[in-house]
């Protein structure tokens, strides 16, 4: 094995593999036909596998052999990232998920996955950095609960639908108005550090302090709460009335007027929705409106959905 491959961080997490497995050093040593003690002489730095047997050894720990040497500090590539989408995706149409993830699934399974963009998203996300980096065994578990979200979020983002349109609507209403008076000197403490007393009971108590401007009438982030809560339950409420429907891509053209309505300063504008005029403000010659909505109808200019 070449110089540039640091032996003892790869004995290591070839030592984290097997430890993980619950294997001894001679348990370990039958997988790859050889002893304990050559097993010991991987995870202590003085020598390293072939790349045969780092191959079977990655592939035992759930992780890429470029993990193990070094060469990368992702544990899994981008075609082991590809193998656990299709697994997960199979594992949830195989059991009762919720409707609004199978809807994702479909529609992504309908185009082609960026598994490169899916990569890069995995590992600058919250869930990888938070729990995963410190422990890459739980990498199957935690990738199926990320990929959920993922594929929801990316779902409402790409595909325009009523219900879509709703969520994406919630989502833009602010979460953080009960905090705005906070400061940022917000501290934790362990009740028993502070009171100093050991019993157990109270080192299961947190005590949290922050301050705050006085000066922001705590009356009106209330009221604005409730008004943002109501709005909340009705923006939600719309989603029985307005089910969603199949696509139906239609053109809609919009033509703008130089000059402002005289009477209440606004843009004149006439619009024109699948070659209908809906609105019109600007009284152009029918031949004009049509010599337009033709340009639209060549095949040149249509707009490729």
């Amino acid at each position: 094995m070449s110089k540039k491959y640091n032996k003892k961080d790869i004995g290591q997490k070839i030592k984290i593999i097997r430890l993980k497995k619950g294997m001894t050093l001679e348990e370990f040593g039958k997988l790859f036909n050889t002893s304990k003690g050559i097993i010991s002489r991987w995870e202590n730095g003085i020598s390293t596998p072939t790349p045969e047997r780092l191959k079977k050894i990655a592939e035992l720990g759930g992780v890429s052999v470029a993990y193990i040497t070094g060469i990368s500090d992702y544990p899994i590539d981008e075609k082991q990232i590809e193998k656990l989408v299709y697994s997960t995706i199979n594992d949830l149409l195989s059991s009762d998920c919720e409707i609004l993830l199978k809807k994702a699934i479909q529609y992504f399974t309908n185009k082609e996955f960026d598994f490169a963009k899916i990569t890069s998203d995995f590992y600058s996300s919250n869930i990888y950095n938070h729990i995963i980096k410190s422990d890459v065994n739980l990498i199957n578990t935690y990738f199926a609960i990320w990929l959920e979200d993922y594929l929801i979020e990316s779902y409402q983002k790409e595909m325009k639908t009523n219900e879509n349109l709703i969520f994406h609507v919630l989502n833009s209403i602010p979460d953080d108005v009960y905090e705005y008076n906070h400061l940022d000197d917000k501290k934790d403490y362990l009740l028993s550090d502070i009171v100093k007393n050991s019993a157990d009971k109270l080192k299961k108590i947190s005590v949290i302090t922050y301050s705050y401007d006085k000066s922001i009438d705590e009356n009106l982030i209330n009221q604005i709460i409730d008004i943002l809560d109501e709005a909340k339950q009705k923006i939600l409420a719309l989603n029985e009335k307005y089910p969603d429907r199949p696509s139906d891509i239609a053109r809609r053209i919009i033509l703008f007027g130089k000059h402002q309505n005289t009477f209440d300063g606004k843009v004149m504008t006439t619009f024109i929705d699948d070659s209908k005029i809906v609105k019109d403000e600007l009284h152009l010659p029918t031949e004009i409106y049509q010599s337009v909505i033709e340009y639209f109808n060549d095949d040149n200019h249509q707009t490729q959905y």
